[in-house]
């Protein structure tokens, strides 16, 4: 299973200085939010177009049939057209920013507006030296739990002598393995009980970040990262049950995006979108040409992306204290396995049966019953997927 990783944040470049604002609007007042993030990966590259609301409520609403591209510091111009995605716009060749090479958004509105974002410079990437796990004891900082669990963090380090800014994302791929695996099914059409053709014992699920991870070496005496905290992964949730991969994108940014990250996070920490019911907002790095009270919220992020993953198990953390308390329901403990008569077993195929069990084996030696458990216990297909990800073996 291939998966690529979405960019579920604003993103972008560089600015001198990025400063919160409070105003007031009219309830019909409406802004226009840019996102955008370009990068060294070779790909098409994406901007999203929106308006949002007044800060007194409402939801932002998509804009499309705008012309978008983006110009290189030789005026070459790389042209974006919109997706079956209302306000999306993806590149339309795939290609790679080049490091210290800048980069400007040029946006026209279906009004006619212009935009324009600052010139920025695409930062040199850096290496994710290493991804590890330690486990942690602490208190939990949402409500008043004890919480046990895997701290996983990062270093990296840069040759350079001029501090570094990044921003992170991640992807949690974890495996999910049932106690009880069904290996038999019934065959509607031949009437009778059969071994599965496909294995439902073990699947697999993933877990994308939400967060805004900024951090920065600006006040280190040394030019690197070390043991920054990626996610902490409790002794309940499922992830550490069985194998656990995480993998986390690294991008390289400005001191501009850094700084309106900051403050767009000190802004406004709730869930949700960050430009929705704020009690002020964020300017970015966009602007109108010609009408410097046009508001335009959000930013376009030109940085460097590099990549790392590693595969964990629960195991491993053992000695450092771990063991997980997850569980598949009650099918470990104090689930005890159902048994039919074979030939009472077509009688409850639909009725009393129906879809809440599955046959997981036969009685031995002789093989006259069917032995049942939940599906909760013996089809891994109702918490994940049969698609292993391509990196797993």
């Amino acid at each position: 299973m291939k998966r690529t990783l979405y960019i579920v944040l604003i993103l972008s470049g560089a600015m001198a200085c990025v400063e919160p604002f409070d105003f007031t609007v009219q309830d019909t007042e409406e802004f226009i939010v840019v996102e955008g993030l370009l990068t060294n990966a070779k790909t098409h590259h994406r901007v999203h177009l929106s308006k949002s609301y007044s800060i007194e409520g409402g939801e932002s609403k998509s804009v499309s049939g705008a012309t978008v591209w983006v110009e290189d510091g030789q005026s070459k111009k790389y042209t974006f057209d919109e997706t079956n995605v209302a306000g999306e716009y993806l590149s339309m060749q795939e290609f790679a920013g080049v490091p210290g090479e800048q980069y400007t958004l040029r946006v026209i509105t279906p009004e006619g507006d212009e935009l324009q974002s600052s010139a920025e410079i695409l930062p040199v990437p850096v290496a994710i030296d290493s991804i590890y796990g330690r486990y942690m004891e602490q208190n939990s900082t949402e409500d008043d739990r004890y919480q046990k669990g895997i701290q996983f963090m990062v270093d990296n380090h840069n040759a350079s002598e001029q501090f570094s800014s990044y921003r992170f994302e991640y992807v949690e791929d974890y495996e999910i393995k049932v106690p009880y695996p069904s290996i038999y099914e019934w065959d509607v059409v031949a009437d009778t009980l059969v071994l599965r053709s496909v294995a439902i014992g073990t699947c697999y699920n993933f877990r994308v970040s939400n967060q805004l991870l900024t951090e920065t070496t600006s006040g280190l005496s040394e030019n690197r990262l070390s043991e920054y905290p990626i996610v902490y992964v409790e002794d309940y949730e499922a992830p550490l049950r069985s194998r656990y991969s995480l993998t986390v994108r690294q991008f390289a940014i400005t001191s501009g995006a850094y700084q309106y990250y900051k403050s767009l996070k000190e802004n406004n920490e709730s869930s949700g979108s960050f430009f929705d019911k704020q009690k002020g907002t964020v300017v970015g790095n966009v602007k109108h040409v010609d009408d410097p009270g046009y508001t335009v919220l959000g930013y376009f992020e030109v940085s460097g992306v590099s990549e790392n993953y590693r595969i964990f198990t629960a195991g491993e953390f053992r000695q450092q204290g771990f063991s997980t308390t997850a569980t598949y329901f009650d099918c470990i403990y104090a689930q005890e396995v159902d048994s039919v008569a074979l030939t009472d077993l077509r009688s409850l195929v639909g009725g009393e049966l129906g879809y809440s069990k599955e046959v997981i084996g036969l009685t031995y030696p002789i093989p006259d019953t069917a032995l049942l458990m939940p599906k909760e216990c013996s089809d891994c297909r109702l918490k994940g997927t049969l698609d292993k990800p391509d990196f797993w073996d």
